[in-house]
């Protein structure tokens, strides 16, 4: 079985067999290395013009469909997915320069951020060697040279138990800021919120898990962002430097709005412009990471 590259195609084709979404196809046409690719998408040399025709295959019925579709790639780039040669011919055709040089500029934005992302991921790798390597948690918090040390990720490595625990709050962080990316593109502005917990208005001792259903179901969590007082961290011996970077510390009692602007700040400091909404928890529709936990 050789390796398949993947296009994911703009609107979904469904099964004639069994009514199934058919959201991509898999191809050998190009570089054959696991990548995934979208129309505008670089997927070969500049020179490279063709159309490649290919079959749609289900993956819910495991049934090749029989139907034909048309992946058209121009100046290396693709261009669109057509169901008839006709229509890939015009695309083609049709594909003139200063369309070509809009993409291109498209396409550098891509991957400037493509190399950012890749710089923050060896940049990771490097502190997180360095911090266990060199041994800087052992240097006492209170030395001013410990201000210094990684701080491009020391919020991973505080607190953290090992390596792997550092590796998994650097992917879980990741993971959220890159939703959160999509779903603002996408052009949702409004975050709705929710918690499960009964806590009383003006308690001083507290913690609640935050829930936002699109982003838990996006990225599996079972919630989203935990918002904890002052006190209660204090009572329970943790420091807030210590903890992952989706938890809020607050020096406030407990009250919706509190919970309402710790996240939205948390949002704001991040760059990120989301109005944020609080909502009862019989009204949110739940995610699935939260049913399957429920179910246990």
């Amino acid at each position: 079985m050789g390796m398949f590259d993947t296009i994911y195609f703009d609107k979904n084709y469904v099964c004639p067999l069994c009514g199934g979404k058919i959201e991509s196809v898999q191809v050998k046409e190009f570089e054959n290395i696991l990548k995934k690719y979208r129309i505008k998408d670089c997927v070969a040399h500049a020179e490279d013009m063709r159309i490649v025709r290919n079959v749609l295959f289900c993956n819910k019925c495991l049934t090749s469909t029989g139907k034909k579709i048309y992946i058209v790639i121009g100046r290396g780039i693709l261009l669109g997915i057509t169901d008839t040669l006709d229509e890939a011919t015009k695309l083609l055709n049709e594909m003139n320069l200063e369309r070509i040089i809009l993409w291109y500029h498209e396409l550098y934005q891509r991957y400037m951020d493509e190399q950012r992302e890749k710089a923050s991921y060896r940049r990771f790798l490097d502190e997180l060697h360095e911090w266990y390597s060199k041994r800087f948690y052992e240097i006492p918090e209170d030395q001013k040279s410990r201000r210094f040390l990684c701080i491009w990720n020391r919020r991973h490595f505080e607190g953290a138990l090992s390596p792997v625990e550092a590796i998994e709050r650097f992917i879980t962080c990741k993971k959220l800021l890159e939703t959160l990316n999509e779903v603002w593109l996408e052009g949702k502005e409004i975050l709705e919120i929710y918690y499960e917990v009964e806590i009383t208005a003006g308690e001083e001792s507290w913690s609640v898990d935050i829930y936002q259903d699109d982003i838990n179901e996006r990225c599996g969590f079972n919630w989203t962002w935990k918002v904890i007082s002052k006190k209660k961290l204090k009572i329970d011996g943790e420091k807030e430097n210590e903890l992952p970077d989706w938890c809020i510390v607050v020096d406030e009692p407990f009250s919706d709005e509190v919970v309402h602007k710790a996240v939205h700040k948390w949002l704001s400091v991040r760059g990120y412009e989301f109005d944020v909404k609080m909502i009862a928890v019989e009204h949110a529709k739940g995610s699935e990471p939260l049913k399957e936990r429920a179910d246990l």
